[in-house]
C-alpha cells in the first residue's frame, strides 16, 4: 500500500484563503482548494455518511481509491479482508480532518469481493467512533 500525495499549484490568482497550523503541518493559501466546493458535514453517528467517503471504482481492476471528506480527526485504520473474513492487508494513519487520499494495489488479488473496513477512532472535540465495512469487487 502506498500514501500518494496531491499538489496543486496555479500562478497569477489572488491569495483569497489563509491557513496555518502544526503539529504535523497543515498549509492552505490561495484559491485552488481541493474538497471545497462540496465539504463534508459534521456527522457524530457511527457510521460514516456518503459525504464523509468515496471509494472508487467499484469494481477495479487493480488501483482502489478512498477519499476522505470528513471533518473529524483520529487515527484511521484500513483493512482489507476476503470473502471469508481472512485479513490480506491493514494499514493505519493520523487523519486531521482536512481530506485525504489513500490508494490500494488490489492487482496481486483474485478476481472475486473483497471486503474494506474502514474505523476512524477520534481524537481531539469528538467522542463518536466512525465504521463501516465496504464490498469491493476486483475484476481482471
Amino acid at each position: 500500500m502506498f500514501t500518494f500525495y496531491r499538489f496543486e499549484w496555479s500562478f497569477g490568482e489572488a491569495t483569497a484563503i489563509e491557513t496555518m497550523s502544526s503539529p504535523n503541518l497543515v498549509v492552505t493559501n490561495g484559491i485552488l482548494q481541493p474538497g471545497t466546493h462540496n465539504p463534508a458535514t459534521i456527522n457524530t453517528s457511527h457510521e460514516w455518511d456518503r459525504d464523509e467517503i468515496k471509494i472508487l471504482p467499484n469494481p477495479t481492476q487493480s488501483w482502489l481509491e478512498i477519499d476522505f471528506f470528513s471533518k473529524m480527526q483520529g487515527k484511521v485504520t484500513l483493512t482489507l479482508m476476503d470473502e471469508s473474513g481472512r485479513m490480506l492487508g491493514q494499514k493505519q494513519f493520523d487523519y486531521y480532518g482536512t481530506g485525504r487520499i489513500e490508494k490500494m494495489d488490489l492487482s496481486r488479488y483474485a478476481n472475486g469481493q473483497y471486503f474494506l473496513n474502514i474505523l476512524l477512532d477520534p481524537t481531539g472535540n469528538y467522542s463518536v467512533t466512525k465504521r463501516g465495512t465496504y464490498k469491493v469487487q476486483k475484476l481482471k
